[in-house]
């Protein structure tokens, strides 16, 4: 006679192994799909930096670590029932599986996380030259917006900032104008009181001047009429031959001064660059530099007693050599000085 309480007992023990062998079932196969994910996307960044030198040994691995789960999956699907056969095959498998795959890692640690660090670096310095790229264009439209505030705000300053110009110009132009009626004056004067090389280079000064006043002149007809913005493109226009115009007129008065000057108190002006000689000798022996640089300064003095007896013997002295020579002794002897202090 069949004994029921033993096959009570038999029943509950089966039932109890298939759900202790279910926990454990699941268990090792969220931990193989786990590593398996890591190890599968290390894998297609080793790819992607390095190539396929370690498949060889990744490939079947990967294999194993598939049967497994198709093992898993045909033991616990949903039309499998509970039997007393043991699942313990299938879990020793998933167990084996997840050791290779460790194992793997192990001896690949460093292929593995090398080229994950790369693609981090990668990614990393994309993103920061995509978010540099993000400043540049939210700087230029910035700038540019800036750009459109400025000219609506010239546009908004343009009638009074014209109306302003224009009454300005138009006195400089006067101004300039009674200066240039006063040039004959000072021309007679240079050719009266100096030698004629004296002044030979401002000839045509007069003439040039009247030519940017006159040019001056007309754009200023043109601006009166024009829309404020174009005005105030004319008005750069006449400044610019204003300043031209000025420069030539106000070097006529400038020289009649120099020579004025020069022939009143020759030596003064011969003196300054006796100082600087003097200076320079006194440097280069303190220095130790006489050796390489007297020959050079005594060239320079020579020049200088030149200058001062050409200007002492003439009838008619040239006092513009005579400046000029000694402003580019002055200008020598500084480069000199400046070679010794180096």
């Amino acid at each position: 006679m069949v004994n029921l309480g033993n096959l009570d007992w038999a029943k509950r023990t089966a039932e109890e192994r298939w759900a202790n062998e279910t926990t454990v079932l699941l268990e090792a196969f969220m931990e193989l799909e786990r590593l398996l994910t890591k190890a599968e996307a290390m894998m297609a960044d080793y790819h992607a930096v390095v190539g396929d030198r370690i498949d060889d040994d990744w490939e079947p691995i990967q294999d194993q670590c598939l049967e497994a789960n198709a093992t898993y999956l045909a033991i616990t699907g949903p039309e499998v029932v509970p039997t007393v056969i043991s699942r313990q095959p299938g879990i020793d498998q998933l167990h084996a599986a997840i050791e290779a795959l460790q194992g793997f890692m192990e001896r690949h640690d460093a292929d593995l996380y090398g080229a994950a660090n790369i693609i981090i670096q990668r990614e990393e310095a994309a993103a920061k030259a995509q978010e540099l790229e993000r400043q540049r264009l939210a700087q230029e439209a910035e700038r540019a917006l800036r750009a459109q505030q400025e000219v609506a705000e010239r546009a908004a300053r343009a009638p009074e900032e014209a109306r302003t110009a224009l009454s300005s110009v138009a006195t400089r132009i006067e101004v300039i104008r009674q200066e240039l009626d006063s040039v004959p004056a000072i021309w007679s004067a240079l050719l009266r009181e100096f030698s004629r090389p004296c002044s030979t280079d401002l000839a045509g000064h007069a003439e040039k001047a009247r030519i940017y006043l006159g040019r001056a002149d007309n754009q200023l007809l043109q601006a009166r009429p024009a829309d404020p913005l174009a005005a105030l493109e004319l008005i750069k226009n006449i400044r610019t031959d204003l300043d031209k115009a000025e420069e030539l007129i106000d070097a006529l008065p400038a020289r009649l001064k120099m020579l004025r000057e020069l022939k009143t108190d020759p030596r003064a002006r011969g003196n300054r660059t006796w100082t600087r000689l003097r200076d320079a000798r006194l440097l280069a022996h303190q220095r130790n530099a006489e050796a390489k640089w007297g020959s050079v300064l005594d060239n320079q003095e020579r020049k200088v007693k030149d200058l001062e007896k050409t200007l002492n013997d003439a009838v008619h002295p040239d006092y513009l050599a005579y400046a000029n020579g000694l402003d580019k002794v002055d200008d020598f002897i500084q480069s000199v000085v400046a070679k010794i202090r180096s």
